[in-house]
């Protein structure tokens, strides 16, 4: 790499909230306890051996779900995002506002309905205006619901009597 290493595009990525999977591989191991502060699935050394470079890749798989990132096409960028991030998302015309697990929100060029289409189970709709990932609810009131960090999402109540059997499926383990 030219103009930056290794660990300073991981650390780059990381500040973005960026969760790539990131293996380094490299021949200095001075630098492997750096790997532990950006969250690096393993520190590979040179010359790389292919069997511990595909336990590595096997152990990720099985880990994580790799379906669970998806796509969005933002104003000025796309990126890649994961579901686990997100904690409700907000129509606005032809496109949605997405609230992440951080605090921060995206602005993406997409309608509600497509978003929901494109997200998965855990995903509900509570309001036409609103998806909601039910591992977020903390409480579901008649017109509101409530997140873990406090934020209060309306709940429309044609709506209340399904996202409230959802709620306690979820955390019955009886969702599908």
């Amino acid at each position: 790499m030219n103009k930056i290493n290794g660990m300073e595009l991981a650390k780059m990525l990381r500040n973005n909230n960026d969760m790539l999977p990131i293996i380094f591989v490299t021949g200095y191991s001075e630098y492997m306890n750096d790997g532990y502060e950006v969250k690096a699935l393993h520190y590979l050394l040179k010359p790389l051996n292919k069997d511990r470079l595909f336990s590595t890749l096997t152990r990720y798989l099985q880990r994580y779900k790799l379906n669970d990132d998806i796509i969005l096409r933002c104003k000025n960028n796309t990126i890649h995002i994961s579901q686990d991030s997100i904690m409700y998302c907000e129509a606005y015309g032809k496109s949605t506002q997405i609230y992440l697990l951080k605090g921060n929100t995206l602005d993406s060029q997409i309608s509600i309905g497509k978003l929901s289409k494109m997200l998965n189970r855990e995903f509900i709709s509570c309001h036409r205006s609103y998806l909601v990932s039910l591992r977020y609810i903390q409480s579901i009131g008649k017109t509101e619901i409530t997140l873990d960090n406090g934020i209060k999402v309306p709940l429309s109540r044609r709506m209340y009597r399904e996202v409230n059997k959802k709620f306690i499926k979820y955390y019955t383990k009886e969702y599908p």
